[in-house]
């Protein structure tokens, strides 16, 4: 891939997610980055979804495009079993590749960006081969999780990481765990690998403490202890019960898409009194949930990927105001200090919870909180990555 960056007239971004999913780092970046450039967001198209054909506007100066791509990491066993299958196969990786291939050629000629000079954003190692028929000006790999801590993936998409991390110009990772990940990989090149964590779009989540509250909320007074994201197999659902059988005078209430492999863990939850599921919510409501909250919560289990997480909740919960409680599942945490109750066991997220109850009414705390969002909002992580693309 290039070597020098000059200046180019659009980006193209390759997604590990669609568009049209939960609202996440890659949508803020890419709306951000559409503000200065023409934006083609590169998405997979995969078996188990239905997904939009041909180039779509999905925002000012962005359109998207989905290219085929095995889903590996498939919700579905069946699909992931026949993704695996066929792509162990080098012939149906090569015809992949052709489709690819010409998918994208047709989207930029369509989107303008066919005789222009263009940068590349890649956050779907998966598409580097792609990657290799393009001659972008500048090729930023921003690598936001360990992939390799979601499932055990074949020999051959091992290497397409290790070319991910060799063709870029510049890697932008979210945690320290990720950054020794890439200077492992590359020691030699330490230099090109910057942290640019998530962040907030802090206006949003701060608001008016006037707005309406969700009327799906629990409706009496007693304190709402909450969670926002995805209700994933590295929730610790014992400790969920633990504590809402622990702390019966206030709510438990979760917001989020629910995986397929914890509905009966999920399903046992919801059955105790206090505690609410209310399933995915729009982008655009979510804030009004997170200001209703009392405590915002981290229920992780220590795994290989939440060793590597920096979790946007922790900055949408600072926001609002809203005190944060977390297991000990990164180290990274230790950085964000005091600002946050970083739990070891049930008994001490018990009682870290109990404690941000009060910390809520206290005005100082909140300021506190919200500063530190306000200095994460997504707009200076935006023109860090702008800038990167451009240096």
């Amino acid at each position: 891939m290039n070597n020098k960056a000059s200046s180019f007239q659009g980006v193209l971004f390759f997604s590990d997610v669609p568009w049209e999913g939960i609202t996440q780092r890659p949508h803020h970046l890419a709306s951000g980055l559409a503000s200065r450039w023409p934006v083609l967001w590169v998405e997979p198209l995969t078996l188990g979804h239905s997904r939009h054909l041909g180039v779509r506007t999905v925002g000012d100066n962005l359109h998207a495009v989905g290219v085929p791509l095995f889903p590996l990491n498939a919700r579905q066993q069946y699909v992931q079993r026949l993704a695996r299958v066929l792509g162990d196969r080098a012939v149906a990786r090569r015809g992949e590749l052709f489709l690819q291939e010409r998918m994208l050629r047709a989207a930029m000629r369509r989107c303008g960006l066919a005789s222009t000079r263009y940068a590349l954003l890649i956050q779907n190692f998966q598409l580097i081969r792609l990657a290799g028929r393009l001659s972008p000006v500048k090729t930023l790999f921003d690598y936001i999780d360990d992939a390799f801590g979601f499932t055990e993936y074949p020999a051959w998409v091992a290497e397409e990481w290790r070319m991910a991390v060799r063709a870029s110009d510049v890697v932008t990772v979210t945690s320290s765990v990720l950054q020794a990940q890439i200077v492992d990989q590359e020691p030699g090149r330490s230099g090109r690998v910057h942290r640019v964590p998530n962040g907030v779009e802090f206006s949003r989540f701060a608001g008016s403490s006037g707005a309406s509250r969700p009327a799906d909320l629990p409706p009496d007074s007693r304190p709402i202890v909450g969670y926002v994201g995805s209700i994933y197999p590295w929730i610790d659902f014992e400790l969920l019960e633990h504590l809402a059988c622990q702390l019966p005078d206030a709510w438990l209430v979760l917001v989020g898409p629910a995986h397929p492999k914890v509905r009966e863990s999920l399903s046992r939850l919801a059955r105790l009194p206090n505690v609410r599921v209310l399933g995915v919510r729009p982008y655009e409501e979510v804030p009004a949930y997170v200001r209703a909250f009392d405590v915002g919560i981290v229920p992780f289990r220590k795994t290989r990927l939440t060793a590597a997480v920096n979790p946007v909740k922790l900055y949408e919960y600072s926001a609002a105001g809203v005190p944060t409680v977390c297991t000990d599942f990164a180290t990274d945490l230790k950085e964000i200090g005091a600002l946050i109750h970083t739990a070891h066991d049930r008994g001490e997220f018990t009682r870290s919870v109990r404690a941000s109850m009060l910390e809520r009414r206290d005005r100082r705390r909140v300021a506190e909180l919200q500063e530190f969002a306000r200095r994460n909002d997504w707009e200076e992580r935006i023109a860090r990555i702008a800038s990167l693309l451009v240096d």
